[in-house]
């Protein structure tokens, strides 16, 4: 296969994230980010079949002297985690949903954009400040000024907390149309946009959570309207309702690949509804 020396750094790249997922298509604006999910399926799936015909794998995976737990944990883990109550804690139930289309670590922001909003029939035209407080892991993928998003402009759009703030406080919504290419390019939210400010929350130094996250709206009026989030929506101690999860599933049917209607739609949700008495799981496809 013959490629240009860019397209060498780039294949080099995609071989990098089908070895184990990673944070440097983020920092760089790559859109390879978007197949990680697809290439762990893909690869689930390979490899069965390729069990199937015979081909042989390390059996000891997982504990063996350069197996998972030992050479990339380090030897600590407690393999007790994976039995504990098998039958009885389930950790889907702990998943949490993203409700928007966004990087989870705008989220806070985003709900936070939305709530002024709809409270107090914000006008941007009225609006002299706007400034973004994010914990100091969202700040580092979610605090980039969107005058400096050089990467792809649809993977720089999902990871810009201004972006988002922005077309929450323009539209009154975040979907999946608002990161089209065309979308990004409008210049009425490109110029909101780069007035947001995006700081941390201050006396907040904790390294992995993600909120509490915050926004602060200036009115020309002299009015200060303020929001802080200190749990994530969709987190499972504040989980989405059924309503906003059919909601979200009928709006990104419309950017599936192969058209699915809304009886279709419709289907799916009652087949999900009611899983564990389906009689075929390909029933879902």
């Amino acid at each position: 296969i013959e490629l240009p020396f860019e397209g060498v750094l780039d294949a080099c790249g995609i071989a990098y994230s089908q070895c184990a997922t990673n944070m440097q298509p983020l920092i760089e604006g790559a859109t390879i980010k978007r197949f990680h999910a697809g290439f762990a399926a893909r690869n689930g799936v390979v490899s069965a079949t390729l069990a199937r015909h015979g081909l042989t794998g390390a059996q000891n995976c997982l504990e063996g002297r350069l197996g998972y737990y030992n050479l990339y944990e380090g030897g600590d883990y407690d393999p007790a985690n994976l039995t504990t109550e098998l039958g009885q804690r389930h950790e889907v139930l702990d998943v949490a949903i993203k409700p928007w289309p966004s990087a989870r670590d705008n989220h806070g922001a985003v709900e936070a954009a939305l709530i002024l909003a709809d409270e107090n029939d914000v006008n941007v035209e009225e609006i002299s400040e706007i400034e973004v407080t994010l914990s100091p892991n969202a700040f580092s993928l979610s605090g980039k000024l969107w005058a400096e998003a050089d990467g792809h402009p649809v993977v720089e759009a999902i990871a810009s907390a201004a972006y988002c703030i922005a077309v929450v406080l323009l539209h009154g919504e975040l979907v999946l149309d608002d990161f089209m290419e065309e979308r990004i390019a409008d210049p009425q939210v490109d110029q909101l946009a780069r007035r947001i400010r995006v700081g941390l929350v201050p006396g907040f130094d904790d390294p992995v959570m993600l909120a509490p996250q915050g926004l602060k709206l200036s009115m020309e009026d002299s009015r200060v309207l303020e929001r802080q989030i200190g749990v994530l929506k969709g987190h499972p101690s504040r989980p989405m309702t059924d309503a906003e999860i059919e909601r979200k599933f009928h709006h990104c049917c419309g950017f599936s690949a192969r058209p699915v209607s809304n009886a279709r739609a419709e289907e799916i949700i009652h087949a999900v509804r009611n899983l564990e008495h389906l009689g075929d799981v390909r029933e879902l496809g």
